[in-house]
């Protein structure tokens, strides 16, 4: 039987853990976050912006030029289409529904 390594949740935030907030995070923390929370809403739909929210307390708040300039490289798109594609598939979906799910729900109890 073969090991099988599902990234999850843990690996978006291990990535942006050290993210300030007026740096942005490096072309690959954000293309793996973005992935994820693409991910999430096709397995585990939510609440309007729930996902997008935790992604951005996840990063802090770099300016919005520099998250648009980093979204249009190749090394984000690449990232993003790799993780997107590691998430959904077959094997990684159940966990990565719990996860998404766990961490919208963690988020929510924070706001309160």
């Amino acid at each position: 039987m073969q090991t099988r390594l599902i990234p999850s949740l843990g690996l978006a935030v291990a990535l942006c853990s050290a993210a300030s907030a007026a740096a942005p995070p490096n072309v690959g923390t954000l293309g793996a976050l973005d992935a994820w929370v693409h991910a999430c809403k096709m397995v585990a739909p939510a609440g309007p912006g729930a996902y997008e929210r935790y992604a951005a307390a996840l990063i802090g708040n770099p300016p919005a030029a520099a998250l648009s300039a980093l979204r249009e490289t190749p090394e984000y798109r690449q990232t993003f289409v790799l993780m997107r594609d590691v998430y959904l598939t077959e094997v990684a979906r159940t966990n990565l529904r719990n996860d998404c799910l766990t961490a919208i729900g963690r988020a929510a109890i924070r706001d309160k």
